[in-house]
């Protein structure tokens, strides 16, 4: 066969995607995004300092915080969990979902939006069709929608300026006032910009980057042109052209932050920034069926069931029923998709 063994790898999470396609997509964003990102910066220097709130947050505190958000969600308890883990992530069947996120005693909203972004993951796993669980066809269709449920959480809808005026209040009555719980440096605060090093924080226009370093990295790893013992010098290179940081000697914040390589999960980080695109497909459909006045007065009010009613209608109950083009097209009318 002429399958380049990293689409093999590649098909494992998002079936029937195209190295070609994906490695298009990539190039074109590679031309635009590093200038976005710097022009993104600079326009919020210019607006001035971002006050960030201060800690400590009492982990307790915060858990309790991220589980009334699951419950905005409605996430099941009945059926899933919320537990700690070095890195975040959702596992388990739809009967039993189990999610994990990590906490910061200074940064609150490090595990909060973990928190949200596992639960679009385990909404989706709890909403998967019953009646198939026997089957092949009741799976969640790939990674990439997976990981457009999750983001479609946390960056369609827990980032937004509207989900804000219902987040900062609860935020107030679980840790207490300060300076920073302004809405409007609040907001600023949860949708700044900024080149980390650390791809699980990472804001909506830099993580794209941080996808296409990994891809570029494990690519040439799988096509012979890049050895294991390279990785760390290419990693710096990479962070540098992309990020402009420099990691030298960091591979704890580097090369072994991410538990997918060690794992043996290769080709699976294409699917975030394939996710995020399906994410904002989603979003302009919701917002063209319930109108957009609708969308940000339910998400300003926490009143997120219309929302979740109408991914459990697109999205969840249709699992693998269709592939994933197929699947784009019947809920957005565009076939957009790699």
């Amino acid at each position: 066969t002429d399958l380049h063994p990293y689409e093999a790898l590649m098909h494992i999470h998002e079936p029937g995607a195209s190295l070609e396609d994906v490695k298009s997509l990539f190039e074109d964003i590679k031309t635009w995004l590093p200038k976005l990102l710097s022009d993104a910066i600079t326009a919020q220097d210019v607006a001035g300092p971002i006050k960030d709130p201060q800690g400590p947050f009492p982990i307790q505190k915060q858990e309790a915080l991220g589980r009334e958000m699951m419950n905005v969600w409605k996430f099941d308890f009945d059926g899933g969990r919320l537990d700690v883990s070095a890195h975040p992530c959702c596992i388990g069947v739809p009967e039993d979902v189990r999610l994990t996120t990590r906490y910061s005693l200074n940064d609150f909203g490090e595990g909060l939006l973990g928190v949200i972004h596992e639960t679009g993951h385990g909404k989706y796993e709890q909403n998967r069709p019953r009646d198939l669980l026997d089957q092949p066809v009741s799976l969640a269709r790939s990674m990439g929608i997976h990981e457009s449920q999750s983001l479609f959480a946390e960056m369609q809808i827990g980032r937004s300026a509207a989900f804000q005026k219902f987040l900062l209040p609860k935020a107030i009555a679980t840790f207490g006032d300060q300076e920073a719980f302004e809405i409007n440096n609040f907001t600023r605060y949860v949708q700044k910009v900024e080149a980390g090093p650390i791809r699980v924080d990472a804001d909506e226009v830099s993580y794209p980057l941080h996808v296409i370093l990994r891809f570029e990295i494990e690519f040439a790893l799988i096509d012979g042109t890049l050895t294991v013992e390279e990785i760390p010098a290419k990693w710096n290179e990479l962070m540098k052209c992309y990020l402009g940081l420099d990691m030298s000697g960091n591979h704890r914040q580097g090369v072994l932050q991410d538990i997918h390589w060690p794992s043996g999960a290769v080709g699976y980080f294409p699917t975030y920034t394939l996710g995020a695109i399906y994410a904002a497909q989603f979003m302009e459909a919701v917002n063209k069926e319930l109108g957009e006045a609708e969308v940000k007065r339910l998400i300003e009010t926490g009143d997120l069931g219309p929302i979740l009613d109408w991914q459990k209608r697109n999205i969840w109950e249709n699992a693998s029923i269709y592939e994933t083009p197929e699947l784009v097209q019947k809920v957005t009318g565009d076939r957009k998709s790699v």
